[in-house]
């Protein structure tokens, strides 16, 4: 508690100047005329300096009768009652009291972490992995913070989260997103997702890193389960407006998509289509069921992106697939600051897939012998950069190269 001494001893003292200066304030004041040591104040009167001598000397005395064990006690109850009697501002008592209660549980939380790995300078370190979960720790901590908050709750009467809002970005990121839930159903989804995370901690602990085929696989039966639990409380219409904020394909959507800068109508779309797909690539089918599935889910593949094409028109479906490139997206980029637009962009990027056909055509035709071979992919590189040259200019070819334009270097390899 002694941390907080300073900040309403301050707020004490400066009550008890605001009560002196109101108390002089009341007092009869002198003609308006120039007196030695007066000073202005916000009304136009002016102070005796015997005035400004009585504040002083009231805030002298304020200070030396007033001590920190006038406010303090170990008791939360009586120590909030001394706070309010001094007429400490409720927010000013809630920070008091919450960093208080928060320094008082942190020791119990530390002694449940698990503890740091030593640091060796000579070998890799292991802190982006995932450790082995210990769920009677987890349930200790789960447990911990429920009792945190509701000794919180009991004290200040107000939701710890709630009397946190403002400070915890994350928590306001969170709230922004969700903001087309009530808190009702807002305190439910979290309930609901807190039912899980167990399960998709172990599922990363395993994975130990790497996020393979597999690993995503379990991801998503856990996320269908949510999904489930979900329906319970919330429409149709709100678990779609949930996955469009927060789901892996909306971040990934966001990220094809980021070139094209689609409207939410064209979004919401491209989203449904890609999510249809998705569902109907998930599953565990085996044998023969395997070969129908992966049929079914290379047709649901085509449906979507014959949606996509439909929805967008042939040009903007265009940049759309140029958009999954990373070549075209670094060089779209790029343009920002060398100064060429999108369009010389795509047509390097058209440029690209055509020379990438005859670079093949070359390579696997065996009638060539090494040395002729050799030379044509020279050529074909040489002529290649004299075109994109053309396009996006010397400067740009050669920041394309280090970033994106890995297909030029291949050509004669």
């Amino acid at each position: 508690m002694k941390s907080r001494g300073v900040l309403v001893i301050s707020l004490i003292i400066n009550l008890g100047l605001l009560g002196a200066w109101g108390y002089l304030a009341k007092q009869p004041s002198t003609p308006p005329q120039a007196e030695s040591g007066g000073s202005p104040t916000k009304n136009g009167l002016k102070l005796k300096v015997q005035d400004a001598n009585s504040i002083s000397n009231a805030v002298a005395e304020l200070k030396e009768r007033f001590s920190w064990g006038l406010l303090e006690s170990p008791d939360y109850k009586t120590y909030i009652a001394n706070l309010r009697g001094v007429k400490c501002p409720e927010e000013t008592v809630r920070d008091i009291i919450i960093a208080d209660v928060d320094k008082l549980y942190a020791l119990r939380f530390v002694a449940l972490r698990e503890p740091p790995e030593e640091f060796k300078f000579w070998k890799r370190n292991n802190w982006g992995r995932q450790r082995p979960v210990d769920k009677e720790k987890q349930k200790q901590m789960k447990e911990l913070t429920k009792e945190k908050d509701a000794l919180i709750k009991e004290l200040l009467g107000v939701d710890a989260k709630e009397a946190r809002a403002g400070y915890n970005w994350w928590e306001d990121q969170q709230n922004e997103q969700l903001s087309f839930l009530s808190k009702e159903k807002r305190d439910l989804l979290q309930k609901a997702k807190e039912k899980f995370q167990e399960e998709r901690a172990e599922i990363y602990s395993k994975a130990q890193g790497h996020i393979d085929g597999d690993t995503q696989a379990d991801l998503k039966k856990v996320h269908k389960k949510e999904l489930v639990e979900m329906a319970q409380f919330m429409t149709p219409e709100e678990i779609e407006n949930y996955e469009l904020r927060t789901s892996d394909l909306s971040q990934q959507l966001k990220r094809e998509l980021k070139l094209l800068k689609p409207s939410e109508e064209e979004f919401r779309t491209i989203f449904k289509a890609r999510s249809n797909a998705e569902d109907v690539t998930s599953t565990d089918a085996t044998g023969t069921d395997a070969v129908e599935a992966r049929k079914k889910a290379a047709e649901a593949r085509k449906d979507a992106d014959q949606q996509m094409r439909d929805l967008l028109g042939d040009d903007r479906y265009a940049e759309y697939k140029r958009g999954n490139d990373y070549a075209y997206q670094s060089l779209a980029q790029m343009g920002d600051y060398l100064g060429f637009d999108k369009s010389a962009a795509a047509k390097v990027f058209d440029m690209k897939t055509e020379v990438e056909k005859q670079t093949r055509k070359v390579q696997s035709d065996k009638t060539l012998s090494t040395e002729r071979r050799t030379e044509m992919l020279k050529a074909i590189r040489q002529e290649t950069e004299k075109a994109v040259i053309e396009q996006i200019g010397e400067k740009g070819l050669k920041a394309y190269k280090r970033g994106g334009g890995y297909w030029l270097r291949n050509i004669s390899q």
